[in-house]
């Protein structure tokens, strides 16, 4: 089942993506976002909270928030850390498993 949200109504639900989570966690395969690191910590959090813990491969997020100036991996100005090491978010990303990068 696909859920969206949308702060303008424009597409599904008018509001919050968080206002979600709270039903859709328990039962949801996966969860992909799009938002800010706040929202990724949201998400986090609340699947934390709901499923005792986040799988790996169950919340992905789109991280747009380092800069990409060369886009080939090296300048490494888009270094990201995750709990396998440093990735370049050019060249790894930029979707990443949120139970494994720090936001």
């Amino acid at each position: 089942e696909f859920q969206a949200a949308t702060l303008d109504g424009s597409l599904g639900h008018s509001g919050q993506l968080t206002d979600l989570l709270p039903d859709l966690l328990p039962w949801a395969d996966r969860v992909c976002a799009i938002g800010s690191p706040h929202l990724y910590r949201a998400i986090r959090a609340q699947a934390e909270a709901v499923r005792f813990g986040i799988p790996t491969g169950f919340a992905y997020g789109l991280l747009t928030d380092l800069p990409l100036p060369c886009g080939v991996g090296a300048c490494c100005s888009c270094t990201r850390y995750t709990n396998t090491g440093a990735k370049l978010t050019c060249l790894d990303g930029p979707v990443f498993d949120l139970a494994e990068v720090e936001v």
